[in-house]
């Protein structure tokens, strides 16, 4: 972060003295293609200066004697950016580090370029660990810290380099003088770092995180077939970390070549890695270290999922709030569906996903339609009560729909396609039909009813005519929907020449195959105690899905 004394000057552009040295304020090319900027006397750097390295990065300060003095600014090239004090050109004394989006990643102090003494280290999820770095900079010893984002629930025991390795659950319950006061929780359990592989998801699988135990609890959703839902413990305010998103670690291959429906509690991670949370473990009894994959859908989330360096787990996702939540409020998320075919433009919503918003679009399209038949005088058109009819038709493949991917019969299906099939002809119907009653004007007396004030009379036409502009919206959405729906009939359908093998009725029975196996992590008796992965019956075999209730299956590819 200093000037290079070894560089050689190629190009001054500026004043000079009587021996050819820069003097004055001056521009200084060198060889390896940094440059300088500032103020210079008989060929010494004096006064203001910035160098421009060649990498992009930049060191603004004032400069004596040739060497940098007093504060100086540090700016990375990603624009992460260090204040610090500096003593003949090098880091002596205190210094703050901030990202490139501002935010504080460092804090402590530096002798001769080098960290030292008690630092803090910041992640941008809002998590820190403090605690006094080694000879080379590193935050290792038996005196670490992590804290978790509402800075008073912490971890104090051992770490190298910044990794948990031992410690116990303890609470700062002071910060005076910028040293940090740790008391220890008494009877805490001892805490290690526990990061997930391909088969194992937790040595500790009930081991529940101490900071997501104050905050979520696990109950009955308030969303009608949704099964279990995240809850808050208390009250919340904006951006608050509330729950951590473990689970094996698999890849995005893996994933996409097998069946969907076992993507029920996936979430991707980065380009190369999904975590995921298969059964039995996504049920509490059997693992509950981390709850946030418990959290539904909704189109209008109070949450969200983010990036969590986790002392434990290492890096993984969580839920952060995005407005105030109130104590016993479920948690809600977006899923980010798509309601195209698989793999056209997104992640595939799951069956009920679909059916719901075709229902609710037809009953919209019901809605307005009375709307209409109320306001509108009894008119060759309007008596048809087209919108009212359409509307159900429109509901219809929703209906089976739901019947079909529950019982998986082929004659549930194939009707459910012949609905799909009349819900388009309705919206197209019915889409004409409202194009012919938007073409009305208000001063159409033989049209719509009318009342003793003209401004009734006006408000009336136009909610008329906003229930019918409503209606061609619903019914352009249903048309898309329920061609959706038909098409996936279609691919569940053998006698269909867009029958998916893979996906269809043939593949989505259950089978119970008395071989399957799970790995599962134990511990080896005697020797050295060593962790070991073995191959283990299911011993949940007996857990029907109508037991475990609807399933949710949200998307492996959850936007973040």
């Amino acid at each position: 972060m200093d000037s290079d004394d070894e560089n050689i000057e190629e190009v001054v552009e500026g004043p000079l003295d009587e021996d050819g040295q820069p003097h004055g304020f001056c521009t200084v090319t060198y060889s390896s293609s940094d440059r300088f900027e500032g103020h210079f006397t008989h060929g010494e750097k004096n006064g203001n200066g910035k160098f421009f390295f060649f990498d992009g990065s930049t060191l603004e300060g004032f400069y004596v004697d040739d060497a940098l003095q007093g504060q100086g600014v540090y700016t990375y090239e990603d624009g992460g950016v260090l204040h610090g004090t500096y003593v003949d050109g090098e880091l002596n004394g205190l210094a703050q580090e901030f990202d490139g989006e501002g935010r504080m990643v460092f804090k402590g102090q530096y002798k001769d370029n080098n960290r030292c003494g008690e630092c803090w280290v910041y992640y941008p999820d809002g998590g820190c660990v403090f605690g006094e770095v080694n000879e080379d900079g590193e935050m290792t010893g038996e005196s670490v810290a992590y804290i978790y984002p509402d800075g008073h629930t912490a971890l104090f025991g051992s770490f190298v380099d910044g990794e948990l390795i031992q410690a116990c659950l303890t609470t700062l319950i002071s910060n005076e003088s910028g040293r940090p006061h740790f008391e220890v929780t008494p009877n805490s359990p001892v805490y290690s770092y526990d990061k997930s592989t391909s088969t194992c998801i937790a040595t500790h699988a009930l081991f529940p995180d101490p900071y997501e135990s104050q905050r979520v609890f696990v109950a009955d959703s308030l969303i009608k077939g949704a099964g279990q839902g995240l809850f808050a413990k208390t009250d919340v305010e904006t951006d608050t970390v509330m729950a951590f998103y473990n689970g094996v670690r698999i890849t995005h291959t893996e994933v996409d070549s097998r069946d969907w429906a076992l993507n029920g509690n996936t979430i991707s991670l980065d380009e190369d890695t999904v975590i995921d949370v298969p059964q039995p473990f996504d049920q509490t009894e059997r693992y509950c270290a981390s709850l946030a994959h418990k959290a539904n859908h909704s189109f209008t989330p109070n949450c969200k999922y983010d990036p969590f360096v986790h002392p434990r787990f290492g890096p993984i996702k969580c839920i952060r709030t995005l407005r105030a939540v109130q104590k016993d409020e479920e948690l809600t998320v977006a899923y980010g569906y798509d309601h195209g075919p698989t793999g056209k433009s997104g992640p595939e919503a799951p069956d009920w996903y679909k059916q719901e918003l075709e229902v609710a679009c037809s009953g919209v399209s019901v809605v307005c339609g009375f709307m209409d038949a109320v306001f509108r005088k009894d008119t060759a058109l309007s008596t048809t009560r087209t919108p009212v009819w359409g509307g159900l038709i429109m509901a219809s493949p929703g209906v089976l729909a739901l019947f079909a991917s529950q019982r998986k019969n082929s004659v549930l299906v194939s009707v459910m396609v012949v609905a799909a099939g009349l819900s388009c002809a309705a919206a197209l119907f019915m889409s004409g039909y409202v194009c012919l009653t938007l073409a009305y004007g208000e001063e159409d007396e033989d049209v719509f009813h009318h009342h003793n004030s003209p401004q009734v009379t006006f408000v009336l036409h136009r909610m008329v005519k906003g229930a019918n502009a409503t209606i061609l919206l619903t019914c352009t959405i249903s048309l898309a929907l329920s061609s959706v729906i038909g098409y996936v009939g279609c691919r569940s359908l053998p006698c269909c020449g867009c029958y998916d093998a893979r996906t269809g009725l043939e593949t989505l029975v259950p089978q119970c195959d008395p071989g399957d196996t799970e790995m599962v992590c134990t511990w080896q008796a005697g020797g050295d105690g060593g962790l070991f992965h073995s191959p283990a019956q299911s011993t949940d075999q007996g857990i029907t899905e109508e037991e475990e209730g609807p399933s949710r299956l949200p998307p492996y590819s959850r936007l973040t």
